[in-house]
């Protein structure tokens, strides 16, 4: 199935983000490119949290009726989808996304892989068309499709590891001079 490979696709970008962050130094994770960013454990932990947040009980979802999609929310799906491919800045949408720290690297990789286990699992139980169902939740966007979450998905590792890419470039630069 088509979103099962999506899906796996970004457990290798989470598996090669986590085994890059494993191999630098304690301060690393944690230093920050300037007052108010993010470190690099930030990153992954909302990563993390913004996927428990719009996933969050993949158990009880197939038994869920599909949500009604308006306009509203369809258009709002592409105009954040944007916002997230173009690397236009933003808050987080949600309380629930934001990260507090506290937890290690290797809690939350594990967390992390937990989840795509999990979410795979449940793309694998999917039914033929059951993907244009909309039984995702998102907290700007509203109901989204199971395919439209996973493509959502895609967008949102994709920009988180973007940031993450030029944190590390910044750590590198500022730990050479």
């Amino acid at each position: 199935m088509r979103l099962v490979r999506r899906a796996r696709k970004v457990s290798e970008k989470r598996t090669t983000l986590v085994r890059t962050l494993e191999g630098l130094p304690p301060e690393a994770l944690t230093w920050r490119v300037e007052e108010g960013s993010w470190s690099l454990l930030d990153i992954v932990e909302h990563l993390v949290l913004a996927e428990q947040d719009v996933l969050i009980d993949l158990d009880g979802l197939a038994a869920l009726p599909a949500r009604r999609r308006t306009l509203r929310n369809r258009v709002g799906y592409w105009l954040v989808v944007g916002i997230l491919r173009f690397r236009v800045p933003v808050q987080v949408p949600s309380e629930g996304m934001k990260p507090e720290g506290g937890r290690t690297l290797r809690e939350l990789g594990a967390t992390w892989a937990l989840q795509h286990d999990r979410l795979i699992a449940f793309l694998e139980s999917l039914k033929p068309g059951e993907e244009r169902a909309a039984i995702f939740r998102h907290p700007v966007t509203g109901p989204m499709s199971v395919s439209d979450a996973i493509r959502m998905l895609e967008v949102h590792v994709d920009r988180h590891l973007g940031q993450a890419e030029r944190a590390l470039e910044a750590w590198a630069a500022a730990t050479r001079e």
